[in-house]
């Protein structure tokens, strides 16, 4: 009886360990070296604009939003990729930069679905400007 709950709880941790899947950016696993995951990007278009220390700036769109700095970093440790970040252009309107958060809100949503809350609000005293707004969302 035993062996048998054991080469069970086996089969569930093979299934499991199978079934999980890395996070991919762009359809590139974030995974292996920095510098093997840069050339990957590369070949999806992106250029890198500089690599020090565990540390590499790419530039290109991302979820059609043009001209992005994305930057990837690897662990200290090992040179393993762990993080991506990515960031988005500077907006100086409050009209420009909700059409950017809308337009990328809709891409995620079509792609995983709609959030289960979502919470949209400024906290405090209301702005009532553009100006007003982009200023409260600043801080």
């Amino acid at each position: 009886m035993k062996k048998s709950i054991l080469l069970l709880l086996v089969c569930f941790l093979a299934i499991s360990l199978q079934a999980q899947e890395h996070l991919k950016f762009k359809g590139v696993p974030i995974d292996g070296t920095l510098k093997e995951f840069v050339l990957k990007l590369e070949a999806k278009g992106l250029k890198t604009a500089a690599m020090q220390d565990g540390i590499a700036v790419l530039q290109g769109d991302f979820a059609s939003i043009k001209e992005c700095a994305i930057v990837a970093s690897s662990l200290k440790e090992k040179d393993i990729v762990n993080k991506v970040i990515v960031l988005l252009p500077e907006k100086t309107t409050w009209s420009a930069l909700y059409e950017s958060y809308a337009a990328l809100k809709d891409l995620l949503t079509e792609k995983y679905g709609e959030p289960a809350s979502c919470i949209e609000e400024f906290q405090g005293i209301q702005p009532d400007t553009d100006n007003d707004k982009l200023h409260k969302f600043a801080i």
